[in-house]
């Protein structure tokens, strides 16, 4: 074996090795290849945060009101508690 093809064989080697990692994170989700958090986890890592979100439609300006969203755990497992406010019932 010459050193040419050595390096050649070094070269493609090296390439594989950094882009079929590549590939795989950004096609296996896709795929449905990648194992999804369960909703427990989900809900563990959000425990005592709060969220707030703007209700929007797509076609009006403004915002037509706001959902606050927060979880809570207790004895039984998790509490979810969300909050529904419509700025204007008239349009």
């Amino acid at each position: 074996m010459t050193i040419g093809i050595i390096v050649r064989l070094a070269l493609v080697v090296g390439w594989l090795g950094l882009f079929i990692p590549h590939v795989i994170h950004h096609t296996a989700p896709g795929l449905g290849l990648t194992q999804r958090e369960s909703a427990a986890t989900i809900l563990s890592v959000n425990v005592g945060r709060e969220f707030l979100f703007d209700l929007t439609r797509q076609n009006m300006a403004g915002r037509l009101g706001t959902c606050r969203m927060s979880f809570l755990r207790v004895e039984q497992g998790f509490e979810l508690e969300t909050e529904l406010r419509i700025d204007d019932l008239n349009h």
